[in-house]
């Protein structure tokens, strides 16, 4: 059996987020935008005194950056991040993955690297999250700075 996930919505796309990762689910709080970062960087956010990256994953998915209600205060090695999401539906165990090659198709390319599996939910899909997503992110932004800059 997979480790439970916390379903989240972005957009039309349904992530499953490792709850051993996620601490804490908050209403998206307000951000500093930080000049010169990558538009995954949504901006810094202070929860309860600490700063915190916000990250939204909606440009790699081609969707408007600033629409997300919610974070998920994710850590990870020591780090800690806030991670941009629409909607939290539902804590789900889920059973044995569907072959990579089954899902792959559906999402946009940029995605993939921070995604480990997919599972048909309900009539979508759900596809999960790896649990070092902030290092992935972080790698990915450094790839869309060279690629834009």
């Amino acid at each position: 059996m997979a480790e439970s996930l916390l379903v989240c919505q972005i957009g039309p796309y349904g992530f499953g987020a490792p709850i051993a990762q996620v601490t804490e689910i908050l209403d998206r709080p307000t951000e500093v935008r930080v000049p010169r970062t990558p538009p995954l960087v949504s901006g810094v956010a202070v929860v309860r005194g600490q700063p915190l990256a916000l990250w939204t994953l909606r440009p790699l998915l081609g969707l408007d950056p600033t629409a997300a209600r919610f974070a998920l205060r994710w850590e990870v090695g020591g780090e800690v991040v806030l991670v941009a999401v629409d909607g939290v539906d539902a804590l789900w165990e889920p059973g044995p993955p569907l072959a990579r090659e089954a899902w792959q198709g559906l999402l946009p390319p940029r995605i993939l690297p921070l995604v480990s599996a997919g599972w048909r939910y309900g009539p979508g899909w759900v596809w999960a999250f790896e649990p070092d997503l902030p290092i992935r992110l972080r790698a990915e932004a450094e790839t869309w700075g060279r690629a834009r800059g």
